[in-house]
């Protein structure tokens, strides 16, 4: 469940599993759910427990419903059912798309595009009945047999996508889903809410990508052990060459799972300026992830960024120690670069439970130097609470990023 800020943000929360495995038991346990959580939003998951993995993410009650009347779903497919009949699935899933007014489509790629999400787009399906598509994405699982085929949902009045599965992998047999890994990445519908991962992403990462891809940077990662990382010695994961943000979520948590117990940072770049205006690290040794304050907080120390160079008046630079890390310092030079606004927000520890954050002395300058100082007098008028750097678009009039740099 999520309230409305948290769902802009995908930062869901869990209400725990449903124990009893009879349709009776759980159809009560999720009406008492919807009753204690009437005014938030409330999404049913679909578990493989074999797995370990979400097979249905739908969205069940927003806060405009009233518990009790029919509510409008949103379904997000993470493969198939798991049952072998994999006609059957595919048919539930393209009801699921048609019921929802989105039209259909398909997408193929080879072991090697598959690695570097590089999809290719399958023949354009013009039927409108579900048995004739099915019979056309049935076709087209048959002509691409030895590659990765994947369903996608598209939202004709937003034109986006909003769904994307993969129903076909290499040596699974035609018209079925497969029995393999499913894609972890799930589209939003067009109620607006935001990407989300199957975990390995946070609300925040995702809110980062979102906003480098609609400037026109492109997105890369790298990772290294704890002994490279004390040396800055980082090294590159496979190159990101899709703008598209399912493609990057994709690739990211695919370089997550391969350098698992390594750091991982995301990486936003300047093409034409050849330079990169984002270093953020996204995952921990530790397991811990880039979070907006509901994941687990992270306990390695990093290294202090000592000094930094901000612009002058006369085109020299001017150096100042500041106590802030140096992807602190980076993430603020990459909002200014973009024009963005930045402030901070504190929260104690039992303010920070329930998510209630006060705004720190707002900050005017734009200045790099001046940012800096300001944010370091809300470090120290706070310490010993929680204190995040907040990135403002100002005129779209909403936060680009939240992130957590002092804890308690």
């Amino acid at each position: 469940y999520a309230d409305k800020r948290r769902f802009k943000t995908s930062s869901w929360l869990s209400a725990g599993f449903i124990d009893g495995g009879r349709e009776e038991q759980v159809s009560q346990s999720l009406e008492a759910s919807l009753r204690d959580l009437q005014g938030e939003y409330v999404r049913l998951i679909g578990v493989d427990p074999a797995a370990k993995r979400r097979i249905l993410e739908m969205i069940i009650q927003r806060p405009e419903d009233t518990p009790g009347e029919p509510a409008r779903t949103t379904t997000a497919v993470h493969g198939g059912h798991g049952n072998g009949n994999g006609h059957s699935d595919l048919s539930v899933q393209v009801r699921s798309l048609l019921a929802q007014g989105l039209k259909i489509a398909t997408e193929h790629a080879d072991k090697r595009r598959f690695k570097t999400s590089s999809w290719l787009t399958g023949p354009a399906i013009e039927t409108k009945s579900e048995a004739g598509i099915i019979r056309d994405i049935e076709a087209i699982v048959t002509e691409n047999s030895d590659e990765y085929v994947r369903l996608i949902g598209i939202d004709p009045q937003a034109k986006k996508r909003v769904v994307e599965m993969i129903i076909h992998r290499p040596g699974s047999t035609p018209a079925s889903n497969g029995s393999g890994k499913a894609s972890s990445y799930s589209a939003p519908a067009s109620n607006g809410a935001s990407y989300s991962s199957s975990g390995s992403l946070s609300g925040e990462t995702i809110a980062q990508i979102r906003s480098l891809l609609a400037q026109g940077y492109k997105i890369g990662t790298e990772h290294a052990d704890k002994r490279r990382f004390k040396t800055s010695s980082w090294q590159s994961c496979a190159p990101i060459e899709s703008n598209r943000e399912s493609d990057v979520i994709t690739a990211l948590e695919d370089c997550l799972r391969e350098h698992s117990g390594e750091y991982v940072r995301l990486l936003g770049i300047d093409a034409k300026a050849k330079k990169r205006v984002l270093e953020t690290v996204i995952q921990r040794p530790d397991g811990s992830v880039s979070s907006n304050g509901s994941s687990k907080t992270a306990t390695v120390a990093e290294p202090s960024f000592k000094s930094y160079a901000s612009g002058s008046s006369g085109g020299g630079t001017a150096t100042l120690t500041s106590t802030l890390t140096a992807e602190t310092i980076t993430q603020i030079r990459s909002l200014l670069n973009q024009g963005h606004k930045i402030g901070a927000e504190h929260a104690d520890k039992r303010r920070f439970k329930t998510s209630s954050w006060q705004s720190c002395t707002p900050i005017e300058s734009s200045r790099e130097s001046d940012v800096v100082a300001a944010l370091e007098t809300c470090l120290r008028d706070h310490q010993g609470e929680y204190v995040r750097l907040i990135g403002i678009d100002s005129q779209a009039k909403r936060r680009v990023l939240e992130s957590i740099i002092q804890r308690p």
